[in-house]
């Protein structure tokens, strides 16, 4: 079941709330000059309320932006550009599915953190950045307080835990480890001077495989998908409490 996440209430909230700041700061001509002539943008006089809001729209559409990026990956499984330019560069086929695997790993993997960081700013726990983990929400006051926030928050990181191992792997060893992959790229590379793997038996090794992936790729958008959600929902009522706050 594949879930809409700007049709969640949170996500729907987060972005009136940047809508309505954005009527109320309209560009102005002196603005467009500005921007024309590449000169440093006016600071604009932001409240408490406002600055609240905007943190927490940074956060979320971090997120967001993250999984149309985890999308896109499927697309690129399937949707090899056969030009030239690329098999005079040495980027083959394998190669090139192998470095779209690698950089939907990373971009999996790092949905843990960004979604421990809009926690940290929706309950505006004012943490270091480089301090926030899910693990470490867990132990806050204020999530303990709200157990069915911790609660979706350890699924997420349960859930994660390997991609995130998987991630540690390509950035110490530099290249995501398959080994139907590297046996694909073992054939192509024996194929360069002659021959020897018929190209056909290859294309259906490739296609087989790709169909292996993007399965798999679906599964996990599904998944953390249905995780967010649940965690979007349940966060929305305690931004509508600190707006509120904010806006006495």
């Amino acid at each position: 079941m594949t879930i809409d996440l700007y049709k969640n209430e949170f996500t729907k909230n987060v972005l009136d709330r940047s809508a309505e700041y954005i009527k109320k700061n309209p560009l102005t001509t002196e603005d467009i000059e500005s921007f024309k002539k590449k000169k440093p943008p006016k600071e604009l006089k932001m409240s408490a309320h406002d600055m609240y809001c905007r943190n927490v729209f940074e956060k979320l559409s971090a997120i967001i932006n993250t999984l149309d990026d985890l999308k896109a990956t499927q697309i690129f499984l399937r949707q090899y550009p056969y030009v030239k330019s690329l098999e005079k560069n040495g980027i083959t086929r394998a190669f090139y599915l192998q470095y779209h695997l690698e950089i939907y790993a990373v971009k999996l993997a790092s949905l843990r953190d960004k979604t421990a960081l809009l926690t940290n700013e929706v309950f505006d726990l004012g943490l270091n950045e480089r301090d926030v983990t899910i693990n470490f929400l867990c132990r806050m006051k204020q999530i303990k307080n709200s157990p069915d926030i911790m609660k979706i928050l350890r699924f997420i990181e349960k859930a994660l835990s390997e991609v995130g191992k998987t991630k540690n792997i390509i950035a110490h060893r530099d290249k995501y480890e398959d080994h139907n992959l590297t046996l694909l790229k073992m054939y192509e590379l024996v194929n360069k001077k002659k021959v020897i793997v018929p190209k056909f038996f290859v294309r259906m090794l490739y296609s087989s495989y790709i169909r292996k992936q993007k399965k798999a790729l679906k599964e996990d958008e599904q998944k953390i998908e249905l995780f967010l959600d649940k965690i979007f929902t349940k966060l929305n009522s305690n931004f509508n409490l600190k707006r509120s706050q904010l806006e006495k």
